[in-house]
């Protein structure tokens, strides 16, 4: 079988060297390639919190029901799904980038996920959306900070504040125990009140 547009038989085994009696004539199936992938982008919506995934292109006859969308082998939740369109919410991702996107239509993969899956794929920044506890001692603590945008495998992140007009690192060491999850503990000094940025 060749998977070209067209129809070939469609066969199925019982056994290595038996072929079933098919109960329907004809017994095809039909190769199609009518969905094509032209654009996509991301944007961290505010109303979700979450990083939305936007596919646009032609054939897709895709519904929420019908479509899944993996990154980094993990599923995404489908938000909305037409002819022309798929909206997803990126709910897990190995690494701020990744070339590892697969989009499973109901006619199949669409043609053109070249820049997706080989050459350009998904890079968000990290969106720091809280931190708790917001206080802690100047001797240390363990903090914990929702940071969208970063998997378990991202490295070199580190929470910031400013002092004196400079950028100064608060964490002696971090861990991204999740998927927007991020433990640090911090250094043992005094840290002026101030809001926090990710890097």
């Amino acid at each position: 079988m060749q998977e070209t547009v067209g129809t070939d038989d469609f066969i199925v085994l019982l056994k290595t060297y038996e072929e079933a009696v098919c109960q329907v004539n004809p017994c095809t199936y039909t190769w199609v390639n009518t969905a094509t992938l032209t654009t996509y982008s991301t944007a961290f919506d505010t109303t979700l919190n979450d990083y939305v995934l936007t596919l646009t292109g032609t054939g897709f006859g895709a519904s929420v029901t019908n479509t899944k969308v993996l990154i980094d082998d993990f599923e995404q939740t489908v938000l909305d799904a037409s002819d022309t369109e798929v909206k997803v919410k990126i709910t897990n991702i190995l690494n701020t980038m990744t070339l590892n996107t697969k989009i499973y239509l109901p006619v199949g993969i669409p043609d053109g996920t070249t820049n997706l899956t080989i050459t350009t794929g998904l890079t968000l920044d990290p969106q720091l959306l809280s931190v708790s506890p917001s206080v802690g001692s100047a001797g240390g603590s363990l903090i914990t900070a929702v940071v969208k945008g970063v998997g378990i495998n991202t490295k070199g992140l580190s929470l910031f504040t400013t002092v004196n007009g400079a950028d100064v690192d608060i964490c002696a060491s971090v861990q991204v125990v999740a998927y927007g999850i991020v433990r640090c503990k911090t250094k043992v000094l005094t840290v002026a009140d101030g809001p926090l940025k990710v890097k």
